[in-house]
């Protein structure tokens, strides 16, 4: 992902996007779309010692999401969106020397998720924070970020499995 942030404005600083689940036994889970491997399931630990940042929606909503994250089954990366939208913002940038407006991205939707599909789709039957006909890049995100309706709630590097604390605060 982090290619399209080279390609698409606003830029984005984040290269990949998942969601938190619950906390047990000491670390969160998480829910992520991965390049290599599709829908995966696994523990914030293993992004320790990386700079992250967790937003939320609001906790009712984030709660339900997760809840129902199980109605995606396995699904595969969305690799045809990927280089879809790589080849666009390729073309606008030769075109026009600058990255091209999230809002030009158009969304189709499909049986695979790019890492910020999986998350907009996830929201989606609760709260719209991508407009339904607009792709999900980090762009996107950002945006919903800068209009309040994703609130950032830590940002950090991951220190330890909570995934909480700051290293070295």
């Amino acid at each position: 992902m982090r290619i399209l942030n080279l390609l698409v404005s606003p830029y984005s600083d984040r290269g990949h996007f998942l969601l938190l689940g619950e906390y047990a036994d000491g670390d969160w889970t998480i829910y992520e779309s991965l390049f290599s491997k599709g829908l995966r399931v696994g523990k914030l630990s293993q992004y320790k010692g990386k700079d992250i940042e967790v937003g939320r929606v609001d906790e009712e909503t984030g709660a339900l999401v997760i809840r129902d994250i199980a109605r995606y089954g396995h699904i595969r990366y969305d690799f045809l969106s990927f280089f879809r939208l790589v080849w666009a913002g390729v073309k606008y940038r030769v075109k026009h020397g600058k990255p091209i407006s999230y809002a030009m991205l158009s969304d189709r939707p499909n049986k695979s998720f790019l890492c910020t599909e999986l998350i907009t789709e996830a929201y989606r039957d609760y709260c719209q924070f991508v407009p339904g006909n607009v792709a999900a890049t980090p762009a996107a995100i950002m945006q919903a970020y800068s209009s309040g309706l994703i609130e950032m709630i830590w940002r950090g590097v991951l220190a330890n499995n909570n995934g909480m604390e700051v290293a070295n605060a």
